[in-house]
């Protein structure tokens, strides 16, 4: 990829457009809850919330775990400069709108702790999400399962669920590797 195309990319990710953040649904919502319930009660855990939705905080401070938000396109995943702070990364919606997704999820390993986690949700490969015009990453869940290994992450649990009427998603519940 040539720098131009690689700018337009990262022009085209950082900028505000419609998408499934804008409408808060009970699948969105339920989604949100299975993260937190299958990430389980850590309390005291630092997590980095990579496009950050505060509707769902909740579910997680409940659990005694503090969201710090990264928010798009404010906050940009791809300068992200934390070196093993944070407990734990939310990463949920966002890596497929992302020219360089390897490089974000090497960004996230190295802001993790050794042991610490991540959980990553990613839409499934459906024409209208291949057709979506801020989607650079559409892999199948075993591309984005050895992309999360070749970051460093071992995928402890994975699961594809429903998000919306008619859209699934794959989520991966990873552990970093490496001290």
């Amino acid at each position: 990829m040539n720098v131009v195309v690689a700018e337009q990319a990262l022009a085209l990710a950082r900028s505000r457009q419609r998408r499934y953040d804008d409408c808060i649904g009970p699948e969105k919502r339920r989604a949100k809850a299975r993260a937190a319930a299958i990430i389980g009660r850590r309390p005291g855990a630092k997590v980095l919330d990579v496009g950050h939705e505060p509707f769902y905080a909740p579910e997680f401070e409940t659990r005694g775990m503090t969201l710090v938000p990264l928010n798009l396109p404010d906050g940009d995943m791809h300068t992200l400069s934390a070196v093993e702070e944070y407990d734990g990364a939310l990463a949920m919606h966002v890596l497929e709108h992302s020219p360089f997704p390897l490089y974000v999820l090497m960004l996230l390993h190295r802001a993790i702790r050794p042991g610490g986690w991540l959980y990553a949700a990613v839409p499934e490969p459906r024409k209208k999400w291949l057709k979506h015009e801020a989607h650079f990453a559409t892999l199948k869940p075993m591309g984005w399962h050895r992309m999360l290994a070749d970051a460093g992450f071992r995928v402890g649990h994975y699961e594809t669920g429903l998000f919306g009427p008619r859209s699934k998603e794959a989520r991966f519940l990873c552990t970093r590797e490496g001290a």
